[in-house]
C-alpha cells in the first residue's frame, strides 16, 4: 500500500491566514457567549423591575381602596346622621304644643 501524503501548508500561510482565522473564530464564540450572558442578565433585570413595579401598583391600589372605603363609610354615616336629625326635627314638630293665640288676645 502506498502511503498517503497530506498537504501541509507553509509556515507563511499558517501565520497569515490560518491562525488569525482560528483566533477570530474563538473571539466570535467568546463574544457570543458574553452577549448571551448579557441578554440573560438584561431579561432578569427586566423581570425584577416588572415585579417591583407590580408590587408598587398593588400597594398603591390597596391604599386607594382603603381610602375609598373610609370615604364611603364617612358619607354613609353623614347621611344617616342627617336622616336621623331630619326625623328628630319632624318628631318635635309633630309633637309640639298647639300654637298660642297671643296676638288675638292682645287685640281684644
Amino acid at each position: 500500500m502506498a502511503t498517503k501524503e497530506y498537504f501541509v501548508p507553509s509556515e507563511e500561510v499558517m501565520t497569515t491566514i490560518v491562525l488569525p482565522t482560528i483566533i477570530f473564530c474563538i473571539g466570535m464564540v467568546v463574544a457570543m457567549l458574553v452577549g448571551i450572558n448579557k441578554c440573560k442578565q438584561w431579561e432578569l433585570d427586566k423581570i425584577v423591575e416588572m415585579r417591583r413595579t407590580r408590587r408598587v401598583l398593588q400597594r398603591i391600589t390597596a391604599r386607594l381602596r382603603e381610602k375609598n372605603f373610609k370615604t364611603i363609610q364617612n358619607v354613609r354615616n353623614m347621611r344617616k346622621r342627617a336622616a336621623a336629625a331630619k326625623a328628630a326635627a319632624k318628631m318635635t314638630e309633630n309633637q309640639g304644643a298647639p300654637p298660642i293665640y297671643s296676638t288675638q288676645q292682645q287685640a281684644v
